[in-house]
């Protein structure tokens, strides 16, 4: 399997990659993480947002990453391009390639969570996601860009910048 390391600690031995893929075991978790130990580490060690190869295993406590490499990045394995796809074909929202290179691996998984819990009428996940998000304030059409921008504050100040740039290349053809 492929992943991302999510973050690698060389002096602590240990770390966590988000794996691709992952939803053989009928689980709606999108971006499982898994534990890696320096011990299954093969070559160079990883940095975040290295790409690596592993094979996933369970044990007592959660997932986990065991023969770790690192691997030569590949859009088609990136763990937000997966989720993407999933968006896409159980939701019919395409978010081009572009666009979710520039979520964060979290946030991508959080509009997931939504739009699953939505179809689902799952009101506790809804509720929890409009706390976190401040998605009462949103137009109900620009839920997954708030959630994408990672809160409501940053959310209107993405709009803000958008709104300015727009009126700079008005003024500009003018």
């Amino acid at each position: 399997m492929k992943g991302i390391v999510k973050w690698y600690n060389g002096k602590k031995g240990f770390g966590f990659i988000y794996g691709t893929g992952c939803d053989k075991d009928n689980s709606n978790e999108v971006l499982p993480e898994y534990f890696v130990h320096s011990s299954q580490i093969q070559g160079k060690k990883p940095k975040e947002f290295d790409m690596v190869n592993f094979q996933p295993s369970k044990d007592k406590k959660g997932n986990v990453a065991l023969n770790v490499k690192k691997a030569k990045y590949d859009t088609r394995y990136d763990p937000r391009c997966y989720i993407a796809e999933r968006i896409l074909e159980e939701y019919d929202m395409k978010i081009p390639c572009l666009t979710w290179m520039d979520i964060l691996f979290e946030n991508m998984r959080e509009i997931y969570n939504y739009l699953r819990a939505k179809s689902e009428n799952d009101a506790k996940e809804l509720k929890r996601l409009t706390e976190k998000y401040g998605l009462d304030k949103v137009p109900e059409e620009e839920i997954p860009l708030c959630i994408s921008q990672g809160s409501y504050e940053l959310y209107v100040q993405w709009k803000k910048e958008e709104e300015e740039l727009f009126a700079n290349e008005l003024m500009s053809i003018s």
